[in-house]
């Protein structure tokens, strides 16, 4: 049983899993917990890695999932988390990102300020 995925990230065409045994269902299954991210951070990393390492249209799509990721621990739950988070995008974003990823940094930035009580 072979599952090409792009970037690591997501399968690349849907397999016709119908077809598939009950024991390459289970293999499948295994295969995909393992590459689960189980949390936000660990998405993240693999993001950044993606667009770090990926080319052209593939890498604004992923830098903007990344973005997304990271509005979402800007919450008072992952304040010292987002701070380092933060910076890993910031990082990227000015080697790579548009005048818009740059723009919706700085908002995510302004919201977790907003949320932290003005202490980011």
């Amino acid at each position: 049983m072979a599952v090409r995925f792009r970037h690591l990230l997501e399968p690349d065409g849907v397999p016709g899993i119908e077809d598939f045994s009950r024991e390459e269902l289970l293999q499948l299954e295994e295969i995909l917990e393992s590459a689960v991210c189980r949390t936000r951070r660990e998405e993240l990393d693999a993001i950044l890695h993606t667009v770090r390492e990926g080319n052209g249209l593939g890498r604004a799509r992923y830098l903007k999932k990344g973005l997304k990721v990271l509005r979402k621990l800007a919450h008072r739950k992952y304040r010292d988390l987002f701070r380092d988070a933060w910076e890993q995008v910031r990082e990227v974003v000015e080697a790579l990102g548009e005048g818009s990823h740059r723009m919706e940094l700085e908002e995510i930035h302004r919201i977790a300020q907003l949320r932290f009580g003005g202490r980011e």
